[in-house]
């Protein structure tokens, strides 16, 4: 979105414009869109500008745009719901995807490990594998678990926690 929108009243439309129009020919992706819905009593919004400019646009170039827009289930419904008609409408397709489970985020940290030179022993694996299967029992009733942003964050903690120790030692 920050790529759509400018701090200054007018110049959102011009963003917005210049973004939509180099990805002709290819796809818009708009990451956190939820945040363009208008919520009431938040000061200015841009939302409403970036909608009324992609409105056209996509009409225009749809045979040439794919623009998707990913956000949390719930806050798109309303973004979706809370705008007008005619941009919710050339929406054809919604596509949820399911949650990782514990499974899946223990390999997603394995890899990060990896990635960053770690070597898990066997006691940190098995309880890794304990704190994943209670996070996924507890992720529906949590409104901050993000997949695998959860476990990046959850390796970051690890990454900080092991670089304080080091530098103790």
């Amino acid at each position: 979105i920050s790529n759509l929108t400018s701090g200054y009243i007018g110049l959102t439309t011009k963003c917005t414009k210049l973004a939509a129009l180099k990805a002709v020919g290819g796809v818009l992706f708009i990451d956190e869109a939820y945040a363009l819905a208008n919520k009431r009593g938040s000061g200015i919004n841009y939302g409403d500008e970036v909608i009324d400019t992609l409105t056209p646009i996509m009409t225009n170039y749809g045979g040439d745009l794919v623009v998707v827009m990913a956000g949390y289930e719930e806050e798109m419904k309303y973004m979706l719901e809370s705008v007008n008609t005619g941009f919710a409408s050339r929406f054809q397709r919604n596509v949820n995807f399911t949650d990782y489970n514990s499974k899946e985020m223990f390999e997603i940290f394995l890899s990060l490990a990896e990635k960053n030179y770690y070597k898990l022993e066997n006691a940190a694996k098995e309880r890794l594998i304990k704190l994943f299967k209670v996070i996924e029992d507890l992720k529906d009733n949590n409104r901050a678990f993000a997949n695998a942003r959860t476990v990046s964050s959850l390796f970051d903690i690890v990454r900080n926690r092991t670089s304080m120790r080091f530098t103790r030692d």
